[in-house]
């Protein structure tokens, strides 16, 4: 009837007969009482299947049905106006509706508006609400969803907050008026705890949990508060609630995550934010927190159990996947890579750790060392450099600049690094170490001993200042051939007291293999026997000079040789003692367990150990007797002192029958001699062919200065006979950078 009194004011006509043709045809329907009842029933039907447009349409039927009926009671005031009546002509005011037709004429306006909501034309939505609320203000649904409408507006929240209360006082138990009041009680106390009102916020949250006690987002806030006050058990507790009201509360999983990750608890952590990111695929704050937590449970994995580094790399790349520029993930894929003895992966971690986070100065210590292990040493102290510029008190780069000047023959240079660590960190067992060596390179095993009593005094377990006090007392002029046997024998009863204790809490462990086992290997004459050689010099070295020809020269029908090489160092060497050895298995960084359940596994009957006390040594493996039996050979022309060491293979010249001094091995005497030198595949040219033509005589008695004491250079002088001019000369490092090392003269007497 509006729309008629509208278009016949603006004289639209054909308007006008098209309204006044749905006019006649509802008058024509008769809708009555009943039949309007049904109607709106049907339309709220089609909006709870969400068929909005269909029920808008409804409910606007329903109203022109009840305006029609209203205005028949009224004597004709529609047919009047359809008959031409004047748009400036005030329309006669009907009387009041029936109470159940204004009851119905209020649930269609407030249907419509509801449906008006639901399709995003608020305004409309609005409008058609606030006319139905003025036919109705006891409608709850219609009071809670313009109070819905309402807070989707920032200004206009406290008009919803009072729509909601209203509802509340006339629906006590309503649950759509509690939840959106808790809604808005809890975005009130957000507001306030951002503006630092957090007691006040606290409140709110607090007032919104009694009011709907099933409100999820309440209870997570509190939560929050509780853990930022210290509460963590209390703040859990919240989560909890929270995702047991709403499983798929992805902000309330992550934020019990962060809890776990702060107590340590790590595996729960990560499946936390793993219900996180399957709630949210997208939440990227779980993602972040995914890859830390993934990082930090790889490196828990590995620091327990070495073992497991396989799955501890596979959770670092994983940590990747979630979040790709994690310097934590590759900085300790770098780490764990190394451990296995992956030299170039790690190199590339530690590369790519540095491009995200330059100011990494462990990236760059670690780098410099791969480098090092690599042969290339100027690459390494370029990132020892980088290391000190970003820390210059890094204790670690400080012993690796001494390391890598040592290496590089410059001693001079090595000393202040090795004082400078040592100065900032004075129980650091390695830099004790590192200057024991210098020392000892230096020719001074006394002064060496003693800082290897140092460092073993801070750390009982440092095994490897304990195997170089032993090689250093087998330098020193003032200790008698019996008190070195007994410093060795020492030495050997504590570290087999270690390693059966180790061995204990080892078996238990799956990774350790058999390493506990029994042996079982059958004195059978028909198979072949089976050797391992065990050692970290299998490249250019001089110990490979003379291991090479026990491979190249065994009967192959005989025995079967496998090398357990403990070095990741490769060279032309390492390639040509590879052909011939039938096995090659490289265990650095392995566990002493690991390996001697590899030597089990693989069914060793003797196993030899290359280097005794010198650097790189696994007698760690040896004290766990893989091998029923085990020698050692070569690198170490002394007792090990280690009883699980049954042969010393050696010969009457180094060790001679008459000598009164005790092993710890039974020695097996070679009839010549024990070593067996291979000379290299292609000799080395004299750079100064004359030199042989000269008529006095250079001796070159050792390769080390602590073995070229006074009585070594007595002997040889003797053994020379007088020779004018006759002089000695060495290859130790310690020299090279000095004047003394250029072929220094006997003194005369």
């Amino acid at each position: 009837v509006d729309f008629l009194r509208g278009y016949t004011g603006c004289n639209c006509l054909g308007a006008c007969v098209r309204i006044s043709g749905m006019l006649l045809e509802l008058e024509r329907k008769t809708l009555d009482e009943k039949s309007i009842a049904q109607l709106i029933t049907k339309a709220k039907a089609l909006a709870a299947v969400d068929k909005h447009e269909e029920a808008v349409a409804a409910f606007d039927t329903i109203s022109l049905s009840i305006l029609t009926l209203n205005s028949t009671a009224t004597g004709g005031t529609a047919r009047g106006r359809r008959d031409g009546a004047c748009a400036s002509s005030p329309p006669s005011t009907p009387p009041p509706l029936p109470a159940n037709i204004c009851q119905h004429a209020a649930d269609a306006l407030i249907g419509k508006g509801i449906s008006l909501g639901r399709l995003g034309r608020v305004q409309a939505a609005k409008a058609a609400l606030e006319e139905g609320l003025d036919l109705d203000e006891s409608s709850v649904a219609g009071l809670c969803y313009f109070a819905t409408l309402h807070t989707t507006q920032c200004e206009a929240i406290t008009k919803g907050q009072e729509l909601y209360r209203k509802a509340l006082s006339l629906d006590p138990a309503c649950v759509e008026a509690q939840k959106g009041l808790a809604a808005i009680l809890t975005d009130e106390g957000t507001r306030l705890k951002q503006a630092g009102q957090v007691d006040a916020g606290l409140a709110k949250y607090e007032e919104a949990v009694a009011l709907h006690p099933d409100y999820a987002p309440a209870h997570y806030n509190i939560g929050i508060v509780l853990a930022d006050r210290g509460r963590p058990e209390e703040a859990m507790a919240r989560y909890r609630e929270a995702l047991s009201l709403c499983p798929s509360y992805a902000e309330a999983h992550n934020n019990a995550g962060v809890l776990h990750m702060k107590e340590g608890r790590l595996e729960e952590a990560v499946a936390c934010y793993r219900e996180a990111l399957e709630a949210s695929p997208n939440f990227d704050l779980a993602s972040q927190n995914l890859s830390l937590a993934l990082s930090e449970h790889a490196t828990a994995i590995r620091a327990k159990n070495a073992g497991r580094l396989t799955e501890s790399i596979e959770l670092y790349h994983e940590a990747l996947f979630y979040n790709s520029t994690s310097p934590d993930a590759r900085y300790n894929l770098g780490v764990a890579y190394a451990e296995a003895g992956e030299a170039k992966r790690a190199c590339f971690f530690y590369e790519l750790t540095v491009q995200v986070n330059p100011r990494c100065a462990e990236a760059h210590n670690n780098l410099g060392v791969l480098y090092k292990d690599l042969g290339n040493l100027p690459k390494a102290l370029t990132c020892y450099q980088a290391a000190l510029r970003i820390r210059p008190t890094f204790p670690e780069a400080l012993n690796n600049m001494g390391v890598i000047f040592t290496m590089m023959c410059q001693p001079d240079d090595a000393l202040p690094y090795f004082e400078a660590a040592l100065q900032v960190l004075p129980n650091y067992s390695e830099a004790r170490t590192n200057l024991g060596k210098f020392l000892q390179d230096a020719g001074d095993a006394e002064k060496a001993i003693a800082q290897y009593d140092e460092c073993l005094l801070h750390n009982p377990l440092c095994d490897n200042a304990a195997h170089n006090r032993l090689l250093a007392c087998n330098y020193s002029v003032v200790r008698t051939t019996e008190e070195v046997t007994l410093e060795h024998e020492a030495w050997g009863r504590q570290f087999a007291q270690r390693a059966a204790q180790a061995m204990a809490e080892c078996l238990p462990d799956a990774h350790c293999g058999k390493a506990g086992a029994e042996h079982r290997n059958t004195p059978d004459r028909g198979r072949r026997l089976r050797v391992g050689y065990l050692g970290p010099d299998f490249n250019l070295h001089s110990v490979a000079f003379f291991a090479e020809a026990a491979l190249r020269c065994r009967g192959r029908g005989h025995s079967h040789v496998t090398v357990y090489c403990s070095s990741r160092k490769e060279d032309a060497t390492t390639r040509r003692m590879k052909e011939q050895a039938d096995e090659w298995r490289v265990v650095y960084g392995k566990r002493a367990e690991e390996v001697a359940a590899m030597v089990r596994s693989d069914g060793i009957d003797i196993l030899v150990e290359l280097a005794g006390h010198t650097a790189g040594n696994r007698l760690d493996v040896m004290a766990l007797r893989p091998a029923p039996v085990q020698v050692t050979w070569i690198g170490y022309p002394n007792t090990t002192g280690l009883p699980a060491i049954d042969y010393r293979i050696t010969d009457p010249l180094a060790d001679p029958p008459d000598s009164p001094q005790r092993f710890s091995e039974q020695l097996l005497m070679m009839p010549e001699t024990f070593l067996c030198y291979t000379p290299p595949p292609t000799p080395p040219r004299s750079p100064r062919p004359r030199a042989w033509r000269r008529a006095t005589p250079r001796l070159a008695p050792s390769t080390t200065l602590p073995r070229s004491t006074a009585r070594l250079c007595s002997c040889g002088r003797g053994s020379w006979g007088p020779s004018p001019g006759a002089g000695w000369c060495s290859k130790a490092a310690p020299l090279r950078q000095s004047a003394c090392g250029r072929g220094a003269r006997w003194p005369s007497g």
